[in-house]
């Protein structure tokens, strides 16, 4: 991975907005915990739950590329989704789909929640279970 390059003052902004880098998504979503402040606010602001939504996904797009994890290709069929429903993640973490669903409301692990039903990244739910095995 190449080090990011230094930009002047202003370089980002392009007329009446900012373009974030999605290395720079993937930080502020993670470790300045964003989701768990756009979920306290979500409702409130349509425009500002859908510029979360969109940092979320470039943060997501940006971490499973920096990863260098390659989707494994199925010899019969489609390489396996990027994400799961909380009850496909609840099977591969070993715990029920309303835990999932309970922990994704709850912002413990990222999740994005299309057409009423909560997406979760197959990498996150892989480092969820580790860290259940950690524990």
């Amino acid at each position: 991975m190449t080090e990011p390059t230094w930009r002047p003052d202003g370089a980002y902004i392009i007329q009446e907005a900012v373009a974030v880098p999605f290395r720079i998504c993937a930080i502020i979503t993670r470790q300045a915990g964003l989701k768990a402040w756009a979920n306290a606010r979500r409702g409130a602001d349509p425009q500002m739950d859908q510029v979360v939504h969109d940092m979320t996904m470039a943060g997501l797009r940006w971490v499973t590329s920096a990863v260098g994890k390659e989707t494994r290709q199925d010899p019969v069929g489609e390489a396996p989704s990027k994400w799961l429903t909380a009850t496909e993640a609840a099977e591969l973490v070993g715990v029920s789909a309303r835990a999932a669903r309970l922990a994704a409301h709850e912002g413990r692990i990222p999740a994005e929640k299309f057409g009423g039903q909560w997406q979760i990244s197959r990498e996150d739910a892989e480092h969820w279970k580790a860290s259940r095995r950690a524990a």
